[in-house]
């Protein structure tokens, strides 16, 4: 191989091994976030685990929920263990996690099976914001969700 290739070679090897280094980190922190969207979405819905969703929610959790109203951390834990929750499936679609350094933002189409008093069952758009904190666990720090609305035939 001529100097000159070589130096081109050595050159193109060197500006796409951070880029790959850096798609290997964010494809992980992707896992990570998707892994604990999926563990505290079961613990709000079918599970009823408060410890999962103390642990996953950060403590100025804050979410404004398909039926307007807004909640703490404290009241959706309230809210999603009491008796009156009673959703039986919840199928996520359309997900996707975006991260941006110690900041994910987590999008999709959760569809809800069950009752909840004050709640409609059925499909909603979703945004989530997750903090990866002490450069290890990740939690989220609230979000929205918004109805979709039946179609007509």
């Amino acid at each position: 191989m001529k100097p000159a290739h070589l130096a081109t070679a050595l050159l193109l090897l060197a500006i796409a091994t951070p880029s790959f280094a850096q798609s290997k980190k964010e494809q992980k922190s992707e896992d990570e976030v998707t892994k604990a969207y999926r563990e505290l979405n079961a613990a709000e819905t079918t599970k009823k685990d408060r410890a999962v969703m103390e642990r996953l929610m950060t403590d100025d959790y804050y979410y404004v929920h398909s039926n307007g109203n807004a909640a703490t951390k404290a009241q959706d834990i309230a809210s999603d263990m009491s008796p009156d929750n009673k959703w039986t499936n919840s199928r996520t679609d359309d997900f996707k996690v975006r991260v941006y350094g110690h900041v994910a933002v987590v999008t999709g189409i959760e569809t809800l099976t069950g009752t909840s008093k004050g709640f409609i069952p059925g499909p909603r758009r979703f945004t989530e914001v997750w903090v990866r904190q002490d450069d290890k666990s990740w939690k989220t720090v609230g979000g929205e969700s918004t109805l979709i609305p039946a179609t007509k035939p």
